[in-house]
């Protein structure tokens, strides 16, 4: 069966509230959408949807890259394996993250109609049916504990406070009186986005030493000095933006140093975080479950970018397929979304998407809120 069709979309979304990122308030989510269809009527999409500040291309890069591949993959036999997906998309030139991901995806999705099955499957037939999902907390402080009950009511088992943007007092306050409030059974994450130098997560690190934190992702500015902040603290810290930098420099063409960061630092970590749509390529996915990728990972959560329906489902399969069933997905900024591309929103209102539930949700796309850019 051949790939028969290959179009690619925009996408222009409103967001729930401003997100402030780097400095800059981000009002709308942009992105891309890639539908692959075959002969006989089945599709798959995909999504590439750079996030502004964080990714290394832009939108327009991104658009430029996905319709050269869509004209590329027009014709081309429909693989129908994991393992044929990556070898034919390793084929092409170096891609940019978010267009690999979209590529990847669309592929996936169009072997997975095929096949009456879910991309989950092709990616690990011995994985769950479901993923379990972790609730970022929103709001000002006044409402994040209101959030947290709120949350775990309805299912959530793990949960992820945003701090390093006030004092490091105000904030173990708050940290602490998600606790207090949550119980001691519910996972509790705290993300840091290198806000701090040593002696001030030290500092926030001891005044929270009875919180039972499962990890604190990327406290410290200089990121090398994260064995000693652990040796100091006692409290497990993960890499995320560390991760993606490591990652980049290892893929890097004709590269020549290695990661900026030890690997004392990975293998310390308590936990990598994935953000496909920001660090992916061609067997990404594999190389994780094989421990080939070149640095030593006890665990990794597979997290989203603010990517709209189709983004996050491929999101929640990748989670099912590659971290398992102890890594709650951080797939929350999905309700950072105040409108979709889908016709109904995906199912993730509890602490687990049903795979098969998500899958054919994110197969329904109401191409009216589309534009098309390209038809091959």
């Amino acid at each position: 069966m051949k790939i028969r069709d290959a179009e690619v979309f925009r996408y222009d979304l409103p967001l729930a509230a401003p997100l402030v990122l780097h400095g800059a308030a981000l009002e709308r989510r942009e992105g891309l959408l890639l539908k692959l269809s075959s002969g006989d009527g089945l599709s798959g999409w995909g999504e590439a949807a750079p996030l502004p500040g964080f990714s290394r291309e832009t939108l327009p890069e991104a658009e430029i890259e996905l319709l050269r591949r869509a004209a590329q993959l027009k014709g081309r036999p429909a693989p129908l394996t994991s393992a044929a997906i990556d070898a034919m998309d390793a084929a092409q030139d170096a891609q940019a993250a978010s267009v690999s991901f979209a590529v990847h995806g669309a592929l996936l999705n169009l072997a997975s109609d095929i096949q009456t099955t879910t991309p989950r499957y092709l990616l690990s037939p011995g994985s769950a049916t479901s993923a379990p999902l972790n609730a970022l907390l929103q709001g000002a402080p006044g409402e994040v504990v209101a959030c947290a009950k709120a949350r775990c009511a309805s299912g959530f088992t793990a949960l992820k406070l945003k701090v390093g943007r006030r004092g490091a007092a105000e904030e173990a306050d708050l940290a602490c009186a998600v606790r207090e409030a949550i119980g001691p059974d519910i996972a509790l994450r705290l993300d840091a986005n290198r806000a701090w130098d040593l002696e001030t997560a030290a500092d926030f690190a001891a005044r929270i030493a009875g919180c039972n934190v499962e990890y604190i992702e990327e406290p410290l500015h200089d990121p090398r000095l994260l064995p000693e902040f652990l040796a100091r603290t006692k409290l497990p810290y993960a890499l995320d933006e560390t991760f993606q930098e490591a990652v980049a420099t290892l893929r890097a063409p004709g590269r020549k140093e290695a990661p900026a960061c030890p690997a004392k630092v990975f293998g310390q970590a308590a936990a990598c975080i994935w953000k496909p749509t920001l660090v992916h390529y061609a067997g990404m996915g594999a190389e994780i479950a094989s421990g080939g990728l070149g640095l030593p990972l006890k665990k990794v959560i597979v997290t989203g970018a603010f990517e709209s329906g189709v983004g996050i489902s491929m999101l929640a399969q990748f989670a099912a397929a590659y971290a398992g069933p102890d890594a709650p997905a951080g797939l929350d900024t999905y309700a950072c979304l105040a409108g979709d591309v889908l016709e109904a929103r995906l199912p993730l209102d509890g602490g687990a998407a049903d795979l098969r539930l998500v899958h054919a949700a994110a197969s329904a796309v109401d191409v009216t809120k589309l534009t098309r850019l390209h038809s091959m």
